[in-house]
């Protein structure tokens, strides 16, 4: 079976997650137009990734104003699962008849490990149902700063009606080239 598959590498509307969701529904709706069956977003696609790490020396002192102002502004921009952007989420796969693979800066509101972002990997598939939620497990070295250590809990992959559907983030190597093996 032949499946024809998108993979959104357009930028966000960086830390605006509304404009980003606009743009996303946008982008999605293309895909399948011209057939796709699974769309993927990379990392951190809503509403961006936090790249000031590797740029703002301050980054880690710990009453840095500049840091904390961008920090809330990443969290304000952050998708609740379950949520608003989630059921926004579903509602697009399931109108269009795809599975969507996106990746988010996920914010606990409630509960266990409230307060706390993740770097997390959503599958929706094409009911729209939230199928699989992947937290990072281990984020890098200067990840740390923003995100928590995921639990291993969405290790695993999704059944589609083309097939399973799995995925996990990696970390970049100290050249910040792509790495081809």
């Amino acid at each position: 079976m032949k499946v024809r598959v998108a993979i959104i590498q357009e930028a966000p509307i960086w830390m605006d997650l509304q404009a980003s969701l606009r743009k996303l529904a946008r982008l999605v709706k293309a895909a399948a137009k011209k057939g796709a069956r699974l769309v993927v977003v990379g990392e951190t696609w809503l509403p961006g990734y936090p790249a000031w790490l590797d740029y703002c020396r301050s980054a880690a002192l710990w009453d840095h104003a500049p840091t904390k102002t961008v920090f809330a502004r990443l969290r304000q921009n952050s998708v609740a699962v379950p949520g608003n952007e989630t059921k926004f989420l579903a509602r697009l796969p399931a109108a269009l008849k795809v599975t969507l693979v996106i990746g988010v800066n996920e914010k606990v509101e409630s509960g266990a490990g409230n307060g706390t972002l993740f770097n997390s990997l959503l599958t929706f598939g094409a009911t729209g149902k939230l199928v699989n939620q992947h937290r990072k497990l281990i984020p890098t070295y200067p990840e740390r700063l923003v995100w928590g250590q995921g639990d291993g809990a969405g290790l695993e992959s999704s059944v589609t009606a083309f097939g399973r559907v799995g995925g996990l983030w990696g970390g970049k190597n100290s050249s910040r080239k792509p790495q081809w093996k």
